[in-house]
């Protein structure tokens, strides 16, 4: 089994050895932990990238019915992202929402504890420089529903009120 704790940025790999060594692994039958297809659609680059509806059709040429039957509805279950290609764009759409927890600036790093939140986001945007920004994603905030319940741990009654869940969901087939 082969757990990847590191590769998650083309900078980990900093010459064709380190590539070549990738390689290997994934072509091995050795089980990977995640393997190439699951670390690429965790990365948040491919996933903005992939909710441009332009960007979907390109892996369907020659397949356009096909493609149809399985985008009906998809755009409605996930929320925008954008690169910061046209960062003047981007900054002045942050400054001009209603409130300051509508987005989430995350780095093309595994996990969320790097993310930006709220107040933090514009100031963050504003420091990054030019050759930074390929980097980071602006996503507009997931906003999970609310319900009671109560949270149980070790058979008593950890928390009860009001709890949020997210879950996320993703496969790949080769």
């Amino acid at each position: 089994c082969v757990y990847f704790r590191a590769g998650y940025d083309p900078s980990d790999y900093k010459s064709s050895d380190d590539w070549e060594g990738r390689k290997k692994l994934e072509l091995c039958t050795a089980i990977k932990c995640p393997d190439v297809f699951g670390q690429l659609f965790g990365a948040k680059k491919i996933q903005q990238i992939l909710t441009i509806k332009e960007e979907r059709e390109k892996l369907y040429e020659g397949e356009e019915e096909e493609y149809k039957a399985q985008q009906e509805g998809v755009e409605d279950t996930w929320v925008k992202m954008w690169d910061l290609k046209d960062f003047d764009s981007i900054v002045k759409m942050v400054q001009s929402a209603e409130e300051n927890t509508s987005f989430v600036l995350k780095p093309q790093r595994e996990g969320g504890g790097n993310n930006v939140y709220g107040d933090d986001v514009l100031g963050h945007l504003k420091a990054l420089k030019e050759e930074e920004r390929d980097g980071w994603v602006l996503m507009e905030t997931i906003v999970a529903e609310k319900f009671n319940n109560t949270l149980v741990k070790e058979g008593k009654v950890a928390y009860a009120g009001v709890c949020s869940a997210e879950i996320g969901i993703f496969g790949v087939t080769c």
